[in-house]
């Protein structure tokens, strides 16, 4: 399974010049999503790490990544974090009632833009240790919405996160072990609205916000 296609973390507090960087909110911005990969560094200073398209900062406490596609940000990973805050409300113009970074839960969201969210996991079922799997809830904008996605990712590492996805599980069981192993439910849909319910009290750990649509893989 894949993750949504953006990254992990991080930049400099400082241009190498020594200027001041600027505040997070400043550089993640809808504005900044198609911008080019070297004004985002002259403003904050090299990558810390490059794997592939895959850029790495650190900004002012802030870790988070940039996906360079030819040499142009195609879309940021931010772990939800004080130090991290930005406007995400510039990303949903058209959300109503979207509560502050802090105070997000899927449920919230999902209200902001009228339940038009996409609800999909990387696993839940047999997922080994290679990694913590994660559930999602994805919203893609309209023109209105400059066609802005967001994608609201959390691990599922603690007990409300790992219940409630338990939940969507067994709301599912009826459709057999390959239908949860092989994800098929990231692709018909059949139970957004099972997931809406089941994972309303989750709070994300990371967002995701790019141009394009963000998703998981899925097998039919």
């Amino acid at each position: 399974m894949t993750r949504p296609a953006i990254f992990i973390a991080a930049a400099l507090t400082a241009t190498a010049q020594g200027s001041p960087a600027p505040a997070v909110q400043a550089i993640v911005t809808p504005d900044t999503i198609g911008a080019e990969v070297k004004w985002l560094e002259a403003q904050i200073g090299p990558a810390f790490r490059v794997e592939g398209p895959r850029r790495t900062y650190r900004l002012n406490g802030c870790a988070f990544a940039v996906q360079d596609v030819g040499g142009k940000i195609e879309g940021f990973e931010l772990p939800v974090s004080e130090a991290c805050a930005f406007d995400l409300a510039a990303f949903m113009p058209n959300a109503e009632g979207l509560p502050k970074l802090a105070d997000l839960t899927f449920a919230s969201f999902d209200r902001a833009v009228a339940s038009q969210v996409t609800y999909q996991a990387d696993c839940l079922k047999l997922c080994g240790n290679a990694f913590d799997p994660s559930v999602y809830a994805a919203w893609q904008g309209g023109r209105a919405d400059n066609m802005m996605s967001v994608t609201l990712g959390k691990r599922l590492v603690d007990d409300v996160s790992i219940d409630a996805s338990m939940a969507w599980e067994k709301a599912m069981e009826a459709e057999g072990d390959d239908y949860l192993i092989d994800t098929k439910f990231n692709c018909d849909g059949k139970y957004n609205d099972a997931a809406r319910t089941t994972l309303a009290p989750v709070k994300p750990d990371t967002i995701f916000l790019a141009a394009a649509p963000l998703g998981v893989s899925c097998q039919q």
